[in-house]
């Protein structure tokens, strides 16, 4: 069963991530992307990322790179986590902690 509300890490362009507690609904999400598709990309340690997958076709600004993808990811995105069956759920503390890492250390500036 889907949590109700998940633990997010947010990170728009030229800005700090964020940690949130938002509705886990498919508008709430779509909308911390600014709209669009939403692309779901497995990172690392269960860690999801999701952002348009359009980003890079509407011109969105550049966010930061994607070493596992050797791409440069556009537009807002948020990180969350995944069970079994592919629900988005919280970020426990070590993968919030990854996640920050992660944009911080690839941060287009």
């Amino acid at each position: 069963m889907a949590e109700k509300t998940i633990r997010v890490l947010i990170k728009e362009p030229r800005q700090d991530a964020l940690v949130m507690e938002v509705k886990n609904s498919y508008g709430v999400l779509r909308d911390l992307i600014g709209g669009g598709y939403l692309e779901s990309v497995w990172v690392d340690n269960g860690i999801v990322m999701i952002c348009d997958e359009e980003g890079k076709l509407k011109g969105l600004t550049p966010n930061f790179v994607l070493p596992k993808l050797r791409d440069i990811i556009c537009g807002p995105v948020f990180f969350c986590s995944a069970d079994a069956e592919g629900d988005f759920t919280s970020l426990n503390e070590e993968q919030l902690a990854l996640a920050k890492k992660l944009v911080e250390e690839n941060e287009l500036v």
